[in-house]
């Protein structure tokens, strides 16, 4: 069963989340907040509502003729490597620096149980 903008825009609600429509798609932005800093957000609905990518805008950078480019590369690696939902990738065009997850819907139901927000949780 696919995603739709309502469905997602409910589970947000339901968790107190601010968040901006963008009216050139279907995609929702919102910021959170940490021990390190406050990040963007961008949630994506593709392929007809089968597909939902939650990705970071403006995480990091790093210009391709930095000094430092090939331990950067190196360390997005070795996370990528350890780490199963969430991964990490270098834009060469711009330098840009993205976290990103990326998981299918297609025949399951999204429900508030199992909502962005307990994703990072280990409960089953």
């Amino acid at each position: 069963m696919a995603l739709t903008m309502e469905q997602l825009r409910a589970l947000f609600d339901k968790e107190g989340l601010r968040y901006f429509v963008d009216p050139q798609g279907p995609r929702l932005m919102f910021g959170v907040g940490g021990w390190s800093g406050s990040f963007q957000i961008m949630v994506a609905l593709d392929l007809d509502g089968r597909f939902l990518q939650l990705r970071t805008m403006n995480y990091q950078w790093c210009r391709s003729d930095h000094a430092n480019l090939t331990a950067v590369l190196r360390v997005i690696a070795a996370i990528n490597y350890s780490t199963r939902f969430i991964k990490f990738a270098w834009d060469a065009g711009d330098g840009e620096i993205v976290a990103y997850a990326d998981t299918w819907i297609m025949d399951g139901t999204l429900t508030q149980e199992r909502s962005i927000a307990s994703w990072g949780t280990s409960s089953p």
